[in-house]
């Protein structure tokens, strides 16, 4: 069935970016849900392997999944083997041939969605459990780096990349945002660096959110990119948000707000003035009392712990880092143990002192507003 614009209704179709899986399309565009191939015959499920860089859209698949989960698709496990040749949705749906008969599902089939199901919320507890300082990390779905352009792929929509892309201000110094974000070059393979979504948008979206507090600063922001490394599963490992405010004391006011919120967060459920979970925040020891500090750079770091009101409780560590007018976040959604390399290191207070070099080498031009 197509829409009336000629584009096919939602449905579940070969995944453009990865072999192996579907990948559920709205009506109008790719979302971020996505669901492994059945097994063919009596061999195994296929393996999600990443398409050729010819055959790939030449933008990350999306992060962002469906309002209302789509139901898991339904199809003939043992009939055929999965499909090999990606087609549009619009090229897949929508002729006048009459479908086949359904047929009832084998006791191999039924155990073959059982398990997919199974994925499918795996995926979704996934999410849950790596997200990172309310909404700072990305949905935990399959990510991959860059790819060079593709030809003929004009209804997937454009995601840029930090690479590539520079934040949507027109401050003169918002390029310099991605010299101190966690780049590339800085993780190991198989893990990518990706633009969380809108993550170069200032408005219609936060920065400050520790504790659900008001934060009057959000207003005085000029430049903001925010980016997630994610492992080779798609779980989020690390989020940057460097920030820029118009003005020196602007950056300085939002530290203090920081400080401020942390200080007086109540012992019970805080309702989100920007429409986050309602979540009870308790702090825990700070953590960089023994950390090395770099002239310049004032530093706030919070350990803590959010319970929402299903009883789920999550531990972070989120770290503020200002100098001028430049504030960068860094948060780890999983602080315990050591972490998966940046630059070379491993613990969290050198993960942060590399970025609070990387803010020290702006220049005071810049930065100084």
């Amino acid at each position: 069935m197509t829409t009336d614009s000629g584009s096919p209704g939602p449905g579940w179709h070969p995944d453009p970016w990865f072999s192996g899986q579907h990948r559920y399309w709205d009506g109008r565009a790719w979302t971020g849900d996505v669901f492994p191939d059945g097994p063919v015959g009596s061999g195994s499920a296929p393996q999600v392997v990443l398409r050729p860089d010819s055959e790939r859209p030449p933008v990350p698949p999306p992060a962002a999944r469906s309002a209302t989960p789509p139901p898991p698709p339904i199809w003939g496990y043992a009939a055929a083997p999965a499909p090999t040749t990606v087609f549009e949705p619009w090229e897949t749906i929508g002729s006048d041939v009459e479908p086949p008969a359904r047929r009832g599902l084998t006791a191999m089939q039924i155990n073959a969605l059982a398990l997919a199901i199974g994925l499918l919320l795996g995926f979704v507890v996934m999410e849950k459990v790596v997200a990172s300082h309310g909404h700072k990390a990305a949905a935990a779905v399959p990510r991959t780096p860059n790819a060079p352009a593709a030809p003929n792929v004009p209804t997937v929509p454009a995601s840029p990349s930090p690479q590539s892309s520079t934040p949507v201000s027109s401050d003169p110094s918002a390029p310099l945002l991605q010299q101190i974000v966690v780049r590339q070059p800085d993780v190991s393979s198989p893990n990518s660096v990706q633009l969380l979504d809108g993550g170069n948008l200032v408005t219609g979206q936060t920065t400050l959110d520790l504790c659900n507090g008001r934060y009057p600063s959000e207003a005085l922001r000029s430049a903001r990119l925010q980016v997630v490394e994610y492992d080779g599963a798609g779980a989020g490992l690390l989020s940057t948000e460097a920030v820029l405010y118009r003005h020196v004391g602007d950056a300085a006011q939002a530290m203090r707000e920081v400080r401020s919120v942390a200080a007086a967060c109540p012992n019970r459920p805080v309702v989100s003035p920007v429409s986050e979970p309602t979540v009870t925040t308790r702090f825990q020891t700070a953590p960089d009392h023994s950390w090395p500090t770099v002239a310049g750079v004032a530093r706030q770091a919070y350990a803590f712990t959010t319970t929402d009101l299903s009883g789920l409780t999550d531990t972070h560590v989120a770290v503020y880092l200002q100098r001028g007018r430049v504030l960068e976040g860094v948060y780890f959604p999983v602080p315990d143990g050591p972490q998966s390399p940046v630059d070379g290191q491993t613990t969290i207070a050198g993960i942060v002192h590399v970025f609070e070099q990387r803010i020290a080498a702006l220049p005071a031009s810049a930065v100084s507003g």
